[in-house]
């Protein structure tokens, strides 16, 4: 083979070998494209901060933190937990636009943050039999006895509450509830509140 033969055989297989990296890099493009997508829906990384007290607008609807209270868990107490857990019950308040289904804030996810990065879900399971007037969910609530669920009223204040099992040692100060929604209008954005 000469160097002749060499450079026909590149001329004649270019478009072939053209194909074949622009195949190679769709390959590694197109997964990672979509990977990035779920990481943003899974786990958004852009917060919106929403000074004490002060409402802020969100998919649709404006949202706030009334109030946020610490509990002591364990034994003897009101909340069936460890002895070396506390309870950060947080209140909110959203009043959801007219023309949108109260039904779809209910998808909405709670979580409490410290400044180490520390994240706890809202409403665990060792804290299933917590009850209280006002409802878990973002959107709905269940009227007593009939188990009958009623959206919250457009343009009008609807309260809930998350429920939090932090360690004993954890202040209020420090402490961020966060509001998630699973596919939000900007990807990647959840409402991140001062206390």
């Amino acid at each position: 083979m000469n160097a002749d033969s060499d450079f026909r055989w590149w001329r004649n297989n270019r478009l072939w070998l053209l194909g074949a990296a622009v195949l190679g890099v769709v390959a590694f493009v197109w997964p990672y494209r979509d990977a990035l997508r779920e990481s943003q829906r899974t786990d958004p990384s852009y917060p919106i901060d929403v000074a004490p007290g002060a409402w802020a607008p969100y998919e649709g609807a404006r949202w706030r933190v009334v109030d946020a209270q610490w509990h002591e868990a364990g034994p003897g107490t009101r909340f069936k937990a460890r002895e070396d857990a506390a309870v950060v019950i947080v209140r909110y308040e959203v009043i959801i636009d007219k023309g949108l289904s109260a039904l779809k804030f209910d998808a909405c996810k709670g979580r409490l943050s410290d400044a180490q990065g520390r994240e706890w879900e809202a409403n665990p399971g060792a804290l299933s039999r917590y009850r209280s007037e006002l409802p878990n969910t973002c959107g709905s609530y269940y009227e007593r006895g009939n188990f009958e669920r009623i959206p919250a009223p457009n343009g009008r204040p609807f309260r809930f509450e998350h429920v939090f099992l932090v360690p004993k040692s954890q202040s209020l100060r420090g402490l961020h509830p966060q509001i998630r929604m699973p596919e939000p209008n900007k990807p990647g954005t959840y409402l991140r509140f001062a206390l």
